[in-house]
C-alpha cells in the first residue's frame, strides 16, 4: 500500500500515549551508566517555556509567532544527547502543548533534550483542503524547528545536543505533522497526497522546506516517530517506527537506535 494513503488511514490514530508513566523503572542517578536514555535516571526536569523559533503566516493571513517549550535532565551536563521533538495535538485549532508534558518530562527525566513546538492553526473555515494546507504548514513549521536547534548546533550548542541523533514525533495531528516534515521530501509525494490544487499552497510558504525561519540550515531528522507498534520502510527512506502502547516503548525504541 501506498505509505502516503497508510498515513491518511492513521490520521486520527497517531499518538502518544502517556498512561505507562507508573510503570517505568527509577534509576538514581548514581547508578546511570548505560541505563541513561532507556530508564528514569534523573531527579528532576529544567523547562524553558516560550522561546521564539520563527514566525509564519497563517490561511487568514495573520502573522504566527511560533515557539517552543524546552525540557532538560536537571543535574546532566552532556553536550551530546539526543534530541526529541514532540508536536502536540489540537486538531489544527490549537496547540495544546500541556497534553505531551508528562511525556516530555519522561525523556528529559530518562537524559533527553526534549522539545515542544507550537505550529500553526487553522484561522478560516474549515474544509478538506482548508485542513491538508494546514497540514503542509505545520510540517513546515516543525522543520524550522529542527534548523532552529542546527543552527544553534552550530553556534554555541546551548542545549547540549547530538546533531546526529534528532528524532522527530508528536501527538493526534502534532503526530500527522510530525510525520510529514520527516518524510515528505518532494513536490511529488505533496501532490500524491493533496493533488495540484494542494501543491499551488507550497510556494506561498517557501516551497518544500518552508519559510518560518532559520532558513539556510537543515531540516533533516534521525528518524520519524508515528503510531503503531510495527516499522513501515520506503524506497529512499529511513525505517519509520510507530508507537501506541506507552512511553517506555517509544523509549526502548529509540534508545535502540542510538545503540546502532
Amino acid at each position: 500500500m501506498n505509505k502516503w494513503k497508510i498515513a491518511c488511514e492513521i490520521f486520527c490514530l497517531l499518538i502518544f500515549l502517556t498512561s505507562c508513566v507508573n510503570e517505568l523503572e527509577y534509576i538514581p542517578n548514581q547508578q546511570q551508566g548505560s541505563d541513561k536514555y532507556n530508564s528514569l535516571v534523573f531527579n528532576g526536569v529544567n523547562a524553558r517555556k516560550v522561546i521564539p523559533y520563527g514566525s509564519a503566516k497563517t490561511q487568514g493571513g495573520n502573522d504566527a509567532e511560533l515557539t517552543f517549550d524546552v525540557f532538560r535532565p536537571a543535574g546532566d551536563f552532556s553536550e551530546d544527547r539526543p534530541m526529541i521533538i514532540l508536536a502536540p495535538g489540537g486538531q489544527f485549532e490549537q496547540t495544546e502543548n500541556e497534553e505531551i508534558e508528562d511525556l516530555a518530562e519522561i525523556f528529559a527525566l530518562s537524559g533527553y533534550v526534549v522539545v515542544v513546538p507550537t505550529y500553526r492553526v487553522v484561522d478560516v473555515p474549515f474544509s478538506d483542503q482548508v485542513l491538508k494546507r494546514a497540514l503542509i504548514d505545520a510540517s513546515l513549521d516543525l522543520k524550522a524547528v529542527v534548523r532552529f536547534f542546527r543552527k544553534d548546533i552550530e553556534a554555541a550548542n546551548t542545549n547540549g545536543v547530538d546533531p546526529s541523533q534528532i528524532f522527530l514525533g508528536g501527538y493526534s495531528s502534532g503526530a500527522m505533522a510530525a510525520l510529514h516534515a520527516a518524510y515528505v521530501n518532494t513536490e511529488e509525494e505533496w501532490i500524491d497526497f493533496g493533488g495540484q490544487e494542494l501543491l499551488a499552497h507550497l510556494p506561498k510558504q517557501g516551497g518544500i522546506e518552508g519559510n518560518s525561519g532559520n532558513e539556510g540550515f537543515s531540516s533533516q531528522v534521525q528518524k520519524g516517530l508515528d503510531q503503531k507498534l510495527k516499522v513501515i520502510e520506503g524506497a529512499g527512506h529511513d525505517p519509520l517506527n510507530n508507537c501506541a502502547d506507552c512511553a517506555d516503548e517509544i523509549r526502548s525504541f529509540v534508545f535502540t537506535q542510538l545503540q546502532m
